[in-house]
């Protein structure tokens, strides 16, 4: 508990801004315990529910930037956990530090040329692709998904402008059939997800889980900014 810092903010106050951070410095991730935040991340709003973390990529140096600036729009009670406490924290753990590690080797610093670049060598995009590419990069956000858990649901209906597509920075994702069949195994710089994205299919035709044995860096490409590019 002495890891966590009580933080107060007033409505309107910004929490966090926009911007690329030092990687060698120790930055905060946030839990929202009361109140109503929200941020906003070019042009897209989204609204931060108490419990829930902000920040987590960032603390964990997987990425430069936060996903957009966090905003008090009420009074906020928000506790504060910081990287240098977590690596503290990890000294007591050796297997959470591995997986941690092994994470960080593929996906440290990931930014939107380094994205980019990974597209322009997938089958899906690639050079006449490239303006398009130059408006999605910058607004990717980066998402951590614990082991284990589903990125993506099998007959989830797809929209254009809503539907979101994945680029895999870091770890392992299973790609399962509709009854949890295995159908590939996917790494780094592997795409899916950007048939329903681009609406070129109505529903998701095949589920993605993180592997059960390390933590998942992915670029998450949202709807809104496809319709917009």
């Amino acid at each position: 508990r002495k890891l966590l810092k009580p933080k107060y903010f007033h409505v309107g106050e910004t929490i966090v801004g926009r911007g690329n951070l030092d990687l060698d410095a120790a930055a905060d991730m946030y839990i929202l315990l009361d109140g109503r935040a929200e941020y906003e991340d070019f042009g897209m709003v989204a609204r931060m529910e108490p419990g829930t973390a902000f920040g987590e990529q960032v603390m964990l140096g997987v990425a430069k930037r936060y996903p957009g600036v966090l905003v008090a729009r009420t009074p906020c009670m928000m506790l504060a956990f910081g990287g240098a406490g977590l690596a503290a924290l990890l000294e007591r753990y050796g297997r959470e530090r591995a997986l941690l590690d092994r994470l960080l080797e593929e996906a440290k610093g990931v930014d939107a040329e380094k994205i980019q670049r990974m597209l322009m060598k997938s089958a899906a995009f690639g050079p006449p692709m490239k303006d398009i590419l130059n408006i999605l990069c910058p607004r990717a956000n980066i998402v951590l998904f614990p082991p284990g858990s589903l990125i993506m649901e099998s007959g989830k209906k797809c929209e254009f402008g809503v539907a979101d597509f994945y680029v895999l920075l870091g770890g392992s994702v299973q790609a399962e059939g509709t009854i949890g069949t295995h159908l590939a195994s996917l790494r780094r710089g592997h795409t899916f997800g950007e048939m329903g994205a681009f609406g070129l299919t109505a529903e998701r035709t095949a589920s993605a889980r993180a592997s059960p044995l390390g933590l998942v860096a992915c670029a998450v490409i949202r709807g809104p900014a496809i319709q917009l590019a």
